[in-house]
């Protein structure tokens, strides 16, 4: 059966109403959600400007006027916080992201045939950091992925496989 977030329509904002610190989002698949705007607002907007709420052109974000810039608050946000079962979805995703990284990364270290403590220490993180993060147990910041990036000598679009690349049964990456 196909989950309901499969459907573009699930993620798309028809229409946002502002009432009593609550936002009411009304999504494309005619469901409505409602959320409190200060689960919405970052820490670093002031003057927001709830009541004045658009939807951006692709209509996948609520644009809210806010000092010192707008915020966008993205369609997946708003369902991740009234929709347990997206959250959940959401966080599974992730998960899968990290192990995706962090064997990513194996597979090119391995592939310019160096260890992870020449790969550590060029980079300056701990070795069993760069383990922890190759084996998917440890969620890695963008400096650092940067960082480890660099220290092998690749960019960040080295980590996109090519259309072939599948994950095995063992959640391990290969090549078809």
């Amino acid at each position: 059966m196909a989950k309901k977030w499969n459907n573009r329509n699930y993620l798309i904002i028809k229409a946002a109403n502002f009432e009593k610190n609550k936002l009411e989002i009304t999504f494309a698949n005619g469901d409505i959600a409602q959320v409190s705007c200060s689960s919405l607002a970052p820490s670093w907007a002031s003057n927001v400007q709830w009541a004045q709420s658009d939807i951006s052109p692709d209509r996948l974000h609520l644009v809210v006027p806010a000092v010192p810039r707008n915020i966008e608050i993205a369609g997946h946000v708003i369902r991740s916080l009234t929709d347990p079962d997206f959250a959940t979805h959401m966080a599974e995703r992730a998960a899968q992201q990290t192990m995706y990284i962090g064997t990513r990364l194996r597979e090119l270290r391995k592939g310019r045939g160096l260890t992870q403590a020449q790969v550590a220490d060029a980079a300056k993180i701990e070795p069993a950091n760069l383990s922890r993060i190759e084996n998917g147990h440890f969620d890695i910041s963008t400096s650092t992925l940067w960082k480890v990036l660099a220290a092998m000598g690749y960019s960040p679009a080295d980590l996109a496989l090519n259309e072939s690349a599948k994950m095995n049964a063992k959640g391990e990456w290969a090549r078809s």
